[in-house]
């Protein structure tokens, strides 16, 4: 007789002696059948149907039958996904936990949840991989480098920037390996150092070293959804200890998906916080900008300083002042407009009655690139725009605790937020796509918002 404990996230381990009798491995699966004060594990077969086959060798079995058609009938109901080690469920998800060990060139489904699946690969580079798709989406994450989202496809169309790099890298600076979709920014610093700042440009979470990462399936009231996790701890002795956790969910049938960041103070003092949601589109020739903030000078700030890392071009200083009279000159992205090397905007966002800021492009055709986010949560925002011959990307809006200063820069305006012992914080956005009669009802929603604005 084997005795085990049970957890406090619900695990078990089934010893190896066991599951080496009946051949229980990273993939298999079990039924659990609860029966009066009886909990049982029953290991399924790789082919239930095939196995009860011919069960009594003494003529045709109505019982076999029967349990044949049962078998069927349980896997055609039943959102079943793969397990592969270390899987945990709640009344309304499933958590499965992942190793490197899952990832390899050759790329391989783990999970499926109806119409949502997760694949794992390896880029040539290296880099771990996570694919998760739907219908009418795909995301590829990177759940050890920073739990960024790589790129983000809707109904066909790539929504990432156009960068030099057509593969993420194992790096930790930033713009070694920079030209994803979404990086998560900070903690103990955020945008370009100053040279009196010690923090790396866009601090340690952009490509932080995650130390584990699972993907997650289940409903909420979204839908249906997939999704990826994890954990990173940053430890510093006298200075800093945080853990982070992201969370990306993809939803059946929709071409939004929702992102959140909670970080956790593990100190027994105050923990310093700066955060910033780096989410980078693709722009578009004559795409339309609308969004939830009076576009006046007051309301939209240009920066007139250039970060260290970036050289200007002609003309760019000049096209920043004429932006700075007047924002609304960006507002359709017009080829020849001089975004080279680029334009950086700081905007007091409006929120709407159920608390999103909204950010959308607007193609020629109808369609819309769209963010939103809780300024309640993330107060300060941020729209970067480069339009370079190597680079070509659009930061509708950096939703942060602070703007991409630098930490010394953010200390003197007062927007390091500081967390008490144990205590978090917590952010979400949605991103992704919309059809044009979506983008129509944004519009008219954040037109409608403005007004009321500027009539009060």
């Amino acid at each position: 007789m084997h005795t085990t404990t049970v957890s406090a996230s619900g695990q078990i381990v089934i010893p190896k002696d066991l599951r080496e009798r009946y051949g229980l491995i990273a993939g298999s699966q079990v039924h659990i059948v609860a029966y009066n004060d009886t909990l049982t594990l029953v290991p399924l077969p790789n082919d239930p149907v095939e196995t009860l086959q011919n069960l009594l060798k003494d003529g045709p079995s109505l019982t076999n039958d029967l349990l044949a058609e049962r078998v069927k009938d349980t896997y055609s109901r039943t959102k079943r996904a793969k397990i592969e080690t270390g899987g945990t469920m709640s009344a309304n998800k499933t958590v499965i936990h992942l190793s490197p060990n899952d990832f390899s060139a050759h790329e391989r489904a783990l999970v499926e949840h109806g119409a949502l699946t997760a694949s794992a690969f390896r880029f040539p580079s290296g880099v771990c991989g996570l694919r998760l798709t739907s219908d009418v989406g795909e995301l590829v994450l990177l759940p050890y480098q920073g739990q960024q989202v790589w790129s983000a496809t809707f109904n066909g169309r790539n929504l990432t920037m156009k960068s030099m790099l057509s593969q993420p890298y194992p790096k930790r600076t930033f713009l070694e390996t920079f030209g994803g979709f979404l990086q998560h920014c900070g903690i103990t610093g955020v945008g370009g150092p100053s040279p009196e700042d010690t923090h790396p440009l866009h601090g340690e979470l952009p490509n932080a070293p995650y130390a584990s990462a699972y993907i997650v399936v289940g409903e909420d009231e979204g839908g249906a959804y997939i999704g990826m996790g994890g954990q990173y701890q940053h430890t510093v002795a006298f200075a800093h200890n945080y853990l982070a956790e992201p969370l990306v969910k993809l939803y059946d049938g929709s071409t939004l998906f929702n992102v959140s960041m909670t970080i956790t103070n593990l100190k027994q003092s105050g923990q310093e916080l700066l955060y910033l949601a780096h989410v980078n589109f693709r722009p578009v020739d004559n795409g339309e900008l609308v969004y939830s903030a009076v576009p006046t000078p007051e309301h939209v700030r240009v920066r007139a300083s250039i970060p260290s890392h970036i050289t200007p071009g002609p003309g760019c200083a000049e096209f920043l002042a004429e932006l700075g009279d007047d924002p609304t000159k960006h507002h359709v992205l017009a080829p020849d407009l001089a975004f080279d090397p680029e334009a950086v905007f700081f905007i007091d966002y409006l929120a709407d009655d159920e608390g999103w800021a909204h950010s959308m492009q607007i193609h020629p055709d109808g369609n819309a690139d769209v963010i939103r986010y809780r300024p309640s949560q993330l107060p300060k925002a941020t729209r970067w725009i480069s339009r370079t011959p190597d680079q070509d990307a659009i930061a509708l809006v950096e939703a942060g605790t602070c703007e991409p200063e630098g930490y010394l820069a953010e200390k003197a305006k007062g927007y390091v937020k500081v967390l008490p012992p144990g205590e978090q914080f917590h952010c979400e956005l949605q991103i992704g796509a919309l059809a044009p009669e979506e983008a129509l009802h944004t519009a008219t929603k954040v037109n409608a918002l403005i007004k009321t604005f500027m009539i009060q």
